[in-house]
């Protein structure tokens, strides 16, 4: 009888195959979602000509889980490497997924400043062509990022510069930072700076910036000027200039 039913019924019988193939194509999918993330973002980052190192441990409806996050550079240099990231995401429609979070521990960014380039003064190792520039031809809502425990590692024609802080807003439009910047010492022609410590909590949108810098300097020299054992107080309020106190 169930023989004479599924053959009067094939629609029965494709329903029921079809059912079972999406049953073991989810399967599939669930046991292998790690490998396919990671090879997502590989493939990814092949087509933008860099190379990805990640270990992918958690994907599902809710999110993205990443470790040890490690990008190169076609010129070889490492920008970016991680030690964590999670991308949280929300549904807010049929098969249309949306980021609203990403946090970020203990990443490390290494960018060189170039002042003579106007333009496009900062340079990551090429990321930065994929900031100005939107290569998937969509637009799409800035997520919350939430960065902790960073390291940033700028060259500077002066010498190189280290800071370490947290992060957080939409980046890069508006946002807070709280950093401590590493003993320095810069040198520019006949001006020097040595820095012993700096501290700096800023908040900005756009261009307007607000918050504050303290630098304990051990020694400056700037346009023939000389002065040792001074604390500079730097203070910004919707601007780019600060209001300078020492």
């Amino acid at each position: 009888m169930a023989t004479s039913r599924s053959r009067s019924r094939p629609w029965l019988v494709a329903a029921g195959i079809l059912l079972v193939g999406l049953l073991v194509a989810g399967l599939l999918i669930w046991v292998f979602r790690a490998p396919l993330g990671g090879w997502a973002a590989r493939k990814w980052c092949s087509s933008q000509d860099l190379t990805c190192e990640l270990d992918v441990r958690g994907l599902g409806l809710s999110g993205l889980t990443v470790e040890n996050v490690k990008i190169t550079a076609p010129d070889g240099s490492v920008p970016v490497e991680a030690q964590r990231a999670r991308v949280t995401l929300e549904w807010p429609g049929f098969l249309k997924p949306a980021v609203t979070l990403v946090d970020i521990k203990a990443p490390v960014v290494r960018a060189s400043y170039h002042p003579d380039e106007t333009d496009q003064p900062f340079r990551l190792g090429g990321l930065e062509k994929l900031m100005t520039s939107d290569s998937s031809g969509t637009s799409m809502e800035i997520p919350e990022i939430d960065v902790s425990e960073a390291r940033i590692e700028l060259d500077t024609p002066a010498g190189p510069v280290v800071m370490h802080g947290t992060m957080s807003g939409k980046l890069p439009y508006r946002g807070t930072v709280q950093a401590r910047i590493e003993p320095l010492e810069l040198t520019s022609g006949d001006d020097m700076l040595v820095l012993r410590e700096g501290d700096v909590d800023l908040s900005f949108v756009g261009f307007k910036v607000d918050g504050s810098a303290r630098l304990d300097l051990k020694a400056a020299t700037f346009d023939g000027l000389s002065a040792e054992n001074i604390t500079l107080d730097a203070e910004m309020a919707d601007t780019l200039q600060p209001k300078i106190n020492w």
